[in-house]
């Protein structure tokens, strides 16, 4: 028997004649021919692989999530499954790929085989609702490239040759009902998912650990009103579609879902800069990593992009992703663009993929492509995505494996609905709060006026529904923001024509109350600098309760806010400013990151103006008399306070060296100040310790061990060794540090040995190593105690 190898992808079986005890055959011969020849004896005897175990798939009873794990990621696939079980009620089986072969194709690798288990488990009436893939697929399905590896495999369309009409999709598993599976291609066959599908594309052990981690945070966050927004992304040229299909977004959840705050992020709002490959916009990437830091819950892009960036400014892409250090504020991601979510090639890890899987930081989940898309199908889907997302049962909302679902369902357009896939959990359910928060007064108590007067002191007041009242049980703060009149903003034309759309963002008011009893209020007075126009404006509200899972939301529409009160009282004194960076522990001339936040805390009797209106009024803060940041959106005023608030505000890629701070404000009646900050930045690539010390030293009876670092707010791990001169450790202990401050101080240490003895009078060596656990940068640094008799 000859078989021609010549092409090592498509060998064939060569015609061959018998001439006597001679195989013959013909062909055309060259440098690259290549032959394989054997005889058909001495074939190999079959042997045994190993036993296997008894089990019993088509045994399992009632289950709503099903989990299918490569048997590498057991052990996490478990403790998701005990999460889902124990924290959300969902019943739950985990089996490994390696028990579904053996069950359903003989043993050996083959993707429908996960789709024959899932059917039959879908037939036989088990409940089945979700699947969750838990591994990496890949292309090679026959490991011809050496580095491959097919952990959980994913369908992958028979046509490969033509870019757009190829696609991988795990869609597949989900089409259960009896006429479907062949998936035809051509003709198209469009079938309809049963179930809903998410995978998760880990490829090592600390990945899994990683993504589960972070699920199992999310799952038990306390309340925050970052959960009630929405930020879309759109990337220019193409004659503004992009722009226009996330304006059109916005604008219809602004008017349909008004509890829930919509931004808009428009690349074409931002400078570009020209460089060798194109144009970049540093400020857009710096806005887009501040809000991820800041916190949404879903952030939407439509526009082109690739498996590594969004639009070719790059926005986004594989290093820009490692600043959203935004851990446990998580944002879901809806990429409608191309390759974004490319998760089956075993050469090219997609950003997709690294923004789920990394430590820390990233999404919690992504709606994302695999393959090429166009503009119109994938605004097509990615409006069905919000009509799913916003159909509550119950009351309430549903998982991410429903919402995908019904989302492809409502969309079916062919090859661009297929590559669309969830890389998430499929039982995960956003924190997405219910429109439970009502006002039920609100008046200008200065003048008795209709409208909310520029100067007037506003009372406000609101309840947690119940029952049609107001619930008694429930306690909490209530976040209450202001907003003036929606404003239109236009863009700067880079590529097309200028695109004018509505920036309902104009903030005047931002503070917080106290829930009792179900009932709130609070006292506020408007600045002087709104938009005197008499119109409309908004008030957003969300409750977060001292009950974890129990936030709320609300909004109401304001009919009168303009003009400017007669009377509103004297005031001639500008607010009190109080820089920091980091945190309120910084000292001035202090160590920070590369990245780091501006934190200040403003006193005014009568409050703080965060109106737009007037630029010059805004809380504006400037770096080395260079750069300007506006921080009017990250001011907040205190609970039940109107006259002390904080501002916080992510900074990214500040360079290395000294640098001056000035930071303005004004009052709700246009008086301003200005404060000072110097501080040094040093990264280093690593945490920067500082400070190290001991008090009281000498010590007696015992000794607190401080120091400061660069890394506020990270999640840091101390340990502290205690060595006699000759280098000999008498002591270590090691300390967790949660979000950590500036200034660390560690608990009191008694002068004793690991041993519990008292160590005798003299001179020790003290040495602090510390750790981020956000992305395991190091330090060590060394002092000396004094143990006096």
């Amino acid at each position: 028997m000859i078989w021609d190898i010549s092409d090592r992808w498509r060998p064939s079986l060569q015609a061959t004649t018998l001439e006597g005890t001679n195989t013959v055959f013909q062909a055309v011969t060259g440098p690259d021919k290549k032959y394989l020849v054997f005889s058909n004896k001495n074939f190999p005897v079959p042997v045994p692989e190993g036993k296997v175990a008894n089990q019993n798939l088509h045994g399992i009873g009632t289950t709503n999530l099903v989990i299918v794990s490569a048997p590498e990621f057991l052990s996490e696939a478990q403790r998701l499954a005990n999460f889902r079980q124990s924290r959300n009620g969902i019943t739950t089986t985990v089996v490994t790929t390696t028990q579904v072969y053996n069950e359903f194709s003989g043993g050996k690798q083959d993707v429908s085989a996960i789709r024959d288990f899932v059917r039959w488990l879908y037939v036989n009436n088990t409940g089945i609702k979700n699947l969750l893939l838990m591994g990496r697929g890949s292309y090679d399905y026959k490991n011809y490239l050496s580095y491959n590896k097919n952990f959980v495999p994913t369908y992958e369309s028979r046509n490969s040759l033509s870019p757009l009409e190829s696609y991988s999709s795990d869609d597949y598993f989900g089409f259960l009902d009896a006429n479907e599976g062949n998936w035809s291609e051509n003709p198209i066959e469009n079938h309809t998912l049963d179930i809903g599908v998410g995978r998760l594309p880990v490829k090592k052990t600390e990945e899994a650990q990683q993504v589960v981690n972070k699920l199992l945070e999310y799952g038990q966050l306390p309340g925050d009103s970052w959960r009630r927004q929405i930020l879309f992304v759109a990337d220019d040229g193409d004659d503004n579609i992009h722009q226009g299909n996330a304006d059109e977004l916005a604008e219809l959840i602004a008017s349909q879902h008004p509890d829930f705050t919509t931004e808009k992020l428009f690349v074409d709002n931002f400078k570009q800069v020209s460089v060798s490959f194109g144009q970049l916009s540093p400020t857009a990437t710096e806005a887009l990593n501040r809000a991820a830091v800041s916190g949404y819950s879903i952030i939407n892009y439509t526009g082109h992009g690739n498996e590594q960036q969004w639009m070719a400014e790059r926005i986004l892409d594989q290093f820009s992703i490692l600043n959203w250090k935004n851990a446990p504020r998580y944002p879901l991601l809806l990429t409608a663009t191309c390759e974004f979510g490319r998760n089956d090639d075993p050469g090219l890890i997609s950003t997709a993929e690294q923004s789920l899987l990394m430590n820390h930081g990233g999404s919690i989940g992504l709606v994302t492509t695999t393959r090429l898309v166009n503009s119109a199908t994938n605004f097509f889907l990615n409006k069905a995505f919000y009509q799913a997302l916003f159909t509550k049962v119950g009351g309430r909302y549903r998982d991410l494996g429903s919402v995908m679902r019904d989302t492809k369902n409502n969309s079916v357009s062919g090859i661009s609905n297929r590559n669309f896939s969830l890389l998430g959990d499929p039982s995960l359910t956003l924190l997405l709060p219910p429109a439970d928060l009502q006002v039920t007064s609100l008046q200008n108590i200065t003048s008795g006026s209709d409208t909310l007067k520029a100067l007037s002191t506003v009372q406000l007041k609101g309840r947690v529904i119940s029952n049609g009242g107001a619930d008694p049980n429930y306690t909490g703060v209530a976040t209450v923001t202001v907003y003036d009149k929606a404003f239109t903003e236009t863009t700067r034309g880079d590529e097309n024509p200028p695109f004018t759309f509505i920036n309902r963002i104009n903030p005047v008011f931002s503070g917080k109350a106290s829930i009792q009893q179900g009932l709130f209020e609070l006292e506020f007075t408007l600045p002087k600098f709104i938009d005197p126009a008499i119109g409309t404006g908004m008030i957003s509200l969300y409750a977060t309760s001292n009950t974890p899972g129990e936030d709320r939301t609300g909004a109401v529409v304001i009919s009168k806010i303009g003009a400017l009160e007669k009377n509103p009282g004297p005031d001639t004194q500008g607010p009190s400013i109080y820089p920091y960076m980091g945190d309120t522990t910084f000292i001035p001339g202090g160590i920070v990151g590369a990245n780091s936040r501006i934190v200040a805390i403003l006193r005014d009797a009568h409050g703080i103006s965060t109106a737009r209106y007037n630029p010059q009024q805004s809380i504006l803060a400037i770096l080395d008399d260079t750069t300007t940041w506006i921080l009017n959106d990250y001011y907040q005023a205190a609970v039940n306070n109107q006259t002390v608030g904080l501002v916080d505000f992510p900074v990214f890629g500040l360079k290395d060296g000294t640098h001056h701070l000035n930071l303005s404000a004004s009052d709700v009646y246009g008086n301003r100040s200005t404060a000072h900050l110097v501080f040094t930045v040093s990264d280093r690539g690593s945490i920067q310790l500082n400070d190290w010390l001991a008090y009281p030293n000498p010590m007696h009876e015992e000794t607190v061990f401080h120091f400061t670092h660069s890394r506020s707010s990270e999640d840091l791990e101390a340990v502290v060794t205690v060595f006699d001169r000759v280098g000999q450790s008498l002591y270590t202990a090691t300390y967790s540090v949660p979000e950590s401050d500036y200034q660390v101080d560690l608990p009191a240490w008694d002068g004793t040995s690991a041993a519990g003895i008292k160590l005798s009078p003299g001179l020790y060596l003290v040495k602090l190593s510390v750790r981020s656990l956000v992305d395991g940068s190091k330090n060590e640094k060394i002092t000396k105690v004094i143990i006096s008799n």
